[in-house]
């Protein structure tokens, strides 16, 4: 059975901390936690980073938003944040939040 797989999307800087305990919660139940700065996700040199994790975001089981005081960088062209469009894509995609 494949070990379920848990998309962490946040701002990182300001919640590093809360990323790293987060991260070691996720693989204290067994799941593998999916992190842009854990080297989980696979960045494709022929898209943005962004649209690398958000490519990432179908492919897991579990999706865990974490909310701070950032805003974070813009996605694109848009006044949308990275984070606002991964928790667009999970719902869209159905993946749990």
């Amino acid at each position: 059975m494949a070990i379920p797989r848990v998309f962490v999307s946040s701002t990182c800087y300001d919640l590093k901390y809360i990323r790293e305990n987060l991260k070691y919660f996720i693989k204290t139940v067994g799941y593998e936690p999916v992190l842009s700065e854990e080297g989980a996700i696979y960045f494709d040199p022929a898209l943005s980073t962004q649209d690398s994790c958000l490519r990432e975001v179908p492919s897991c089981q579990l999706f865990v938003l974490i909310i701070g005081g950032r805003f974070g960088e813009a996605y694109k062209d848009t006044e949308a944040s990275i984070t606002n469009i991964e928790y667009s894509e999970a719902v869209k995609s159905k993946v749990p939040i």
